[in-house]
């Protein structure tokens, strides 16, 4: 038992400095190519890289993006990102090391796996697994601490419902399939406008009423009646838009010139975009 608690303790203090160190940082830089692959982005690695660390926190941006050169000056502010790539030839294996302006690697995740046969899913499928063991950065600590017990069968209904988003998550690709090959968030739609500057926003569609709820992060998404949101809005680090979230579904959100929401999500079976607009009501 005394074993067991040293174990973990040890652990704990090893992910718990690691990720303090990772939070020190202010951004992330992620490559427009990795080094094993033969051309930018091939299989959208590196936009899917983005996108998860987007996710998790943290302030990423594309090296060659007119944005980086907004960004401080000093690059030792930075991380800088890269996969590790140890695939053979019945499983795709990757991670994804974090690195400083001294090429000196600060995080290196999990490996993450596949055992899917054809190249792009599988080498997306490992990097999500890979980057689901980085600490996110609001909650750097006390996430990679947490992070050293293993699952149990009798954990939070909410921690279920998180496994739940993951494993529905290949809706999530619609991130990166996007036309002109850009990510929602980096899209913007015509006549796209900044959202009120108001606690709640409600709107229609068809015969249903649904509202808006102001958070710190965006807004949460409910339809009336219901006690719980269906879905989140999550503004994106561009600010030209919002990252839509639900359990079932990932796309991109903006308000149009009216005031509308609209919600846009690649179909995964047509390849195609859906377009879904919410009609605002007078305040």
């Amino acid at each position: 038992m005394k074993k067991s608690i040293f174990i973990f303790c040890f652990i704990s203090a090893i992910l718990s400095a690691g990720a303090q160190e990772l939070s020190s940082y202010k951004y992330i830089i992620v490559p427009a190519e990795f080094d094993f692959l033969k051309e930018p982005n091939q299989y959208e690695l590196n936009a899917l890289t983005k996108f998860l660390l987007e996710k998790k926190g943290y302030e990423v941006y594309m090296e060659g993006d007119e944005e980086v050169k907004n960004v401080s000056g000093n690059r030792c502010e930075a991380l800088f990102a890269d996969l590790k790539n140890d695939s053979g030839l019945f499983v795709t294996r990757l991670k994804i090391v974090l690195k400083d302006c001294g090429n000196t690697e600060v995080l290196v995740s999990e490996e993450g796996k596949s055992r899917v046969k054809d190249y792009k899913p599988a080498f997306q499928e490992a990097l999500r697994k890979a980057v689901g063991s980085i600490p996110e950065k609001d909650n750097a600590v006390e996430e990679a601490i947490v992070s050293g017990f293993p699952q149990v069968d009798n954990a939070p209904e909410e921690q279920n419902d998180d496994n739940l988003q993951e494993e529905n998550e290949v809706e999530g690709e619609v991130i990166e399939e996007t036309v002109d090959n850009k990510t929602p968030e980096a899209r913007q739609l015509p006549g796209a406008t900044p959202a009120p500057d108001v606690e709640r926003l409600d709107f229609v569609k068809g015969n249903g009423e649904y509202f808006l709820v102001k958070t710190e992060n965006g807004y949460n998404f409910y339809q009336q009646g219901m006690g719980e949101p269906f879905a989140a809005l999550i503004k994106s680090s561009s600010g030209s838009g919002y990252i839509y979230s639900s359990i079932t579904a990932k796309g991109m959100a903006q308000f149009n010139q009216n005031g509308n929401l609209v919600v846009e999500i690649l179909n995964p079976e047509s390849n195609e975009l859906e377009s879904t607009e919410y009609k605002l009501q007078d305040q």
